[in-house]
């Protein structure tokens, strides 16, 4: 976290399986995010998702965490591209405030505003989107890439967004 006090890790589990129809075995890809609170030496809070690509950013104030499918270019084939997940959670206690599951172009990143209450998140379509964390809606899409965004900033201040693209704008 941006103040020092947590850790998160994210480990990935590979767990065989048997299919019963064709007797293979197969490994399912379980992913463990573990956040441990660095002065006390302790693991906070645990779960585990089957989530691919997962990424996460701190909020500037180091009170919740967001958890996000990064997804690469490769997963850009429709019938591969699921839904995509993204969810804010408290930092101290893992409680889920917030989330949400819609079709998206594969995101790139994703960054919590410095007054909590905006997520900006960049996707392969050019587009750089904000959701709004108290009315759980997107905002407008701000469009003006021409190549997916790989990154977004916010100014200290929370007023600015800087997103940078594949296009070297």
């Amino acid at each position: 976290s941006g103040d020092g006090k947590y850790l998160a890790v994210i480990t990935t589990v590979y767990e065989e399986e048997e299919e019963e129809k064709e007797e293979e075995e197969e490994e399912q890809e379980m992913k463990t995010v573990d956040l441990w609170d660095l002065a006390a030496g302790k693991k906070r809070w645990s779960f585990s998702t089957q989530e691919e690509d997962l990424n996460y950013n701190f909020s500037p104030d180091s009170r919740s965490i967001i958890l996000y499918k990064q997804e690469r270019s490769y997963y850009r084939d429709t019938e591969k591209q699921g839904k995509e997940n993204i969810e804010l959670r408290d930092i101290k206690t893992g409680r889920l405030i917030s989330g949400f599951t819609g079709n998206a172009s594969a995101i790139q990143s994703a960054i919590i505003s410095p007054g909590g209450d905006r997520i900006a998140i960049t996707t392969e379509d050019s587009t750089v989107k904000l959701w709004d964390i108290p009315s759980g809606k997107f905002m407008p899409v701000w469009e003006g890439h021409t190549d997916r965004v790989n990154s977004v900033q916010y100014s200290a201040d929370g007023k600015y967004v800087l997103s940078a693209s594949a296009d070297s704008s």
